[in-house]
């Protein structure tokens, strides 16, 4: 009987918890790609200002 009772609250553990994780993912992922999307300009932004200045020559 307590077995019982201890699996199906672990289950109901488990569910809550995939339930909040797809939504936190749909909150982290966005997240996620604004700040990859910002590095990659800065990288840009980077490269574009030496070339300007000739430290690079490509």
């Amino acid at each position: 009987m307590l077995e019982r009772e201890v699996i199906e609250r672990l289950d109901r553990i488990a569910v809550a918890t995939e339930k909040a994780a797809r939504r936190l993912w749909w909150i982290v992922l966005p997240v996620y790609l604004c700040v990859a999307a910002l590095f990659f300009w800065l990288f840009v932004i980077t490269l574009v200002g030496l070339r300007q200045h000739r430290y690079i020559g490509y």
